[in-house]
């Protein structure tokens, strides 16, 4: 027997023509009937099972994997796994048993992992997302298909089947499996969604409940995933992040630019919140001026000139002592200044000057610059402000928290990367010279 929704996934999802494919299998009723399904339509599987040893009877679970596996003569992998003491066990737990999965799905050189979640988990999702203010992208529930690591995808085949309609598979085919004690708990948020919000709906909106809002997330997701891929296409890599134009954002009707920017975090940052009201932060930003921001924990999000610039939250690093002749480290690069003897060899460019030594007396310091920092460029009658000479150099917001500048006695001598100051001049009579080199440090995604 194979329900029509499953064979259209398997259809859908390509799995027949997979050369195999690793089956999450905790010994619950759906991960047991995906396996027997799988194997039933010829597809070479191996059955994985992580214990966590949280329960009393998960050894028990574990044998019955090892078990149902044997019978059907299929390989099976068991993994005990500690779990953290601290912090959100589930969200662990979910962690460690996909690591496993991959993880035995590289070893055979397949790329697909299968998982029994069905129409009805995906109702609850949806729901659980509803109720914390997720938008649209939260709405649209769980993928059918996922990328789960480096060259391998997380699929559900039967998320087009409620969880009645898969135990009365199970029943009708006789198949056995586990009952885990822990979802008769109120103790999670699923539990009490599954328990009491979701049989309210359905006592209201009668058969095919689950699967109509199952099929309501499909249509959203649909519609975002479109909304994603135009977004993709305009998004400019940044190091260690990702810019959206402003112009693009502006055109969007207001639902539709909120979804983006769900849609976005997403993409490059999934551990963050995108409730609505974060997203309206975010959006706000398109109504400020440049270099505006909305910190997001370990994320910020820049208003440049003509993007919203999405990135890590720069660390704080107030400055350094230099030493003539020493190399000097920092977070964003490392600087080279070294004394010169003999007549001087006038080289210039962004990231090498030759300074007059006299300009670098002791004590030297390099330092981000600061609001009011100010100096007189060469050639230049005039002092300027510093962040003139970066707006006028063209850095963006959201990369000046990188730009360092060299002092002496407390002036600065060098916008590193940028200008020279005068007073650093090498003259026709310039006895002694100190050369300056910058090397920046590497970023994913870009040149420091």
């Amino acid at each position: 027997m194979r329900p029509d929704a499953f064979s259209a996934a398997l259809d859908s999802l390509g799995l027949i023509s997979e050369p195999g494919v690793v089956v999450g299998v905790s010994g619950g009723v759906d991960s047991t009937v995906l396996l027997h399904l799988l194997h039933g339509a010829g597809v070479p599987v191996v059955a994985v099972h992580v214990d966590y040893g949280l329960r009393p009877e998960s050894g028990a679970d574990a044998a019955f994997v090892a078990a149902l596996a044997a019978e059907l003569g299929v390989p099976s992998v068991v993994r005990r796994v500690a779990l953290p003491a601290e912090g959100n066990r589930q969200q662990a737990a979910r962690e460690a048993r996909y690591a496993v999965f991959r993880e035995v799905a590289v070893s055979r050189g397949w790329t697909t992992v299968a998982v029994g979640h069905t129409a009805t988990d995906q109702a609850e999702t949806v729901l659980m997302h509803w109720i914390r203010g997720a938008g649209a992208a939260g709405l649209g529930g769980m993928r059918e298909a996922r990328p789960v690591g480096e060259g391998v995808r997380l699929v559900r085949p039967l998320l087009g089947m409620s969880r009645e309609a898969v135990e009365a598979v199970a029943n009708a085919q006789g198949w056995t499996w586990r009952d885990d004690a822990s979802n008769a708990t109120d103790a999670y948020r699923r539990n009490r969604v599954r328990h009491h919000v979701l049989p309210l709906l359905q006592a209201e909106g009668g058969a095919g409940t689950v699967e109509r809002i199952a099929a309501a997330a499909r249509r959203l997701r649909t519609n975002t995933d479109d909304l994603g891929a135009r977004v993709e296409r305009v998004a400019e890599r940044r190091p260690g992040g990702v810019a959206l134009p402003l112009a693009a954002l502006a055109v969007l009707p207001e639902r539709d630019a909120l979804a983006a920017l769900a849609w976005a975090l997403g993409r490059w940052r999934p551990s963050l919140a995108r409730t609505e009201p974060v997203l309206r932060q975010i959006l706000s930003l398109l109504d400020s001026q440049p270099g505006s921001t909305v910190p997001l924990g370990g994320t910020t999000v820049w208003r440049d000139r003509q993007h919203l610039v999405l990135g890590p939250t720069p660390e704080r690093w107030e400055g350094t002592a230099v030493r003539l002749g020493e190399t000097t480290g920092t977070p964003f690069g490392t600087l080279y200044a070294a004394p010169v003897t003999g007549a001087p060899v006038l080289v210039s460019s962004r990231w090498r000057e030759v300074a007059a030594a006299g300009a670098l007396a002791e004590p030297l310091e390099l330092r981000p610059w600061r609001e009011g920092d100010r100096l007189r460029p060469l050639g230049l009658r005039g002092e300027v402000l510093v962040s003139d000479l970066l707006t006028n150099r063209r850095v963006p917001p959201s990369e000046r928290h990188r730009q360092l500048v060299l002092t002496s006695r407390g002036e600065i001598v060098w916008v590193v990367g940028h200008r020279l100051a005068e007073a650093a001049r090498v003259r026709e009579d310039t006895a002694q010279t100190v050369a300056l080199r910058w090397v920046p440090v590497e970023r994913p995604g870009g040149a420091g």
